[in-house]
């Protein structure tokens, strides 16, 4: 993997003719996972924590059915080009359709609850908070040769990389460290 803090070094980035390029943003405090462990859904919170915030919403008549909605796609979203990937975490957009979805769920139940409930929601906001400051950290991933479990949108210029429904998440993914080509640290 290179690394650069250069944007004219990170669009230089030649593939080969037959490679697929993904473009995917992150933040700094995920890179140490999606370097160890590649890609996979669901990075900044574990599942129990969604599940927990889920239940939650649901004994407080919070509609909850977005981040449900999100959470059963399974997937890893990578922009096709560059710029679009560049733009989203410009934008304060880190985090993605997952943070969102919880922030409308937390934003919602934050009058509504307290004590223990209330130090998990301000816990979950706090790390939300601290994800969306964090220094913004885009990559270039090789997407090559994956099957049908990589997506294509028909509408957007995105790829989804989708894993099995039912089964377990692997403990390193097929979109693995080794995927990774280039790696630009946003000034």
């Amino acid at each position: 993997m290179v690394t650069t803090d250069d944007l004219s070094t990170f669009h230089a980035f030649e593939a080969s003719p037959n490679q697929v390029l993904g473009y995917h943003s992150s933040v700094r405090s995920a890179c140490a996972a999606i370097e160890e462990l590649g890609f996979l859904p669901n990075k900044i919170f574990p599942l129990e924590d969604h599940n927990a915030l889920i239940k939650m919403a649901a004994a407080y008549q919070v509609d909850s059915s977005d981040l449900q909605t999100w959470l059963a796609m399974r997937s890893v979203t990578f922009t096709r080009r560059p710029d679009e990937a560049i733009y989203h975490i410009q934008q304060g957009s880190a985090g993605g359709q997952g943070l969102k979805n919880l922030t409308a769920i937390i934003k919602e139940l934050s009058p509504k609850v307290s004590g223990q409930e209330r130090t998990f929601v301000d816990c979950l906001k706090s790390k939300i908070e601290e994800v969306r400051a964090d220094q913004p950290v885009t990559y270039i991933v090789d997407l090559s040769n994956l099957g049908p479990r990589l997506d294509p949108d028909r509408v957007q210029p995105f790829y989804y990389y989708r894993w099995h429904p039912d089964k377990e998440f692997p403990m390193v993914s097929e979109l693995g460290p080794d995927r990774i080509l280039v790696k630009l640290i946003h000034k």
